[in-house]
């Protein structure tokens, strides 16, 4: 009755390895994009701000709706 219990164990560790390797890769993706945001907005912090209140506008507008 074990060998349930042993069949499963390596594809549970397989899958762990799959979480863990996606979970790296989104990490590493967030921390790029969240460096090039924080530069783009230390080196024009104007065009910033006018994304920030077209953004807000289009969705107000849709809002609205």
């Amino acid at each position: 009755m074990n060998t349930e219990t042993d069949t499963t164990t390596p594809t549970l560790k397989v899958v762990k390895g799959a979480f863990a390797s996606a979970q790296d890769a989104l990490t590493s993706g967030y921390r790029t994009v969240s460096e090039s945001t924080d530069d783009f907005v230390h080196e024009s912090p104007w065009k910033s701000i006018a994304f920030a209140v077209l953004g807000g506008v289009i969705i107000g507008m849709l809002a609205a709706r």
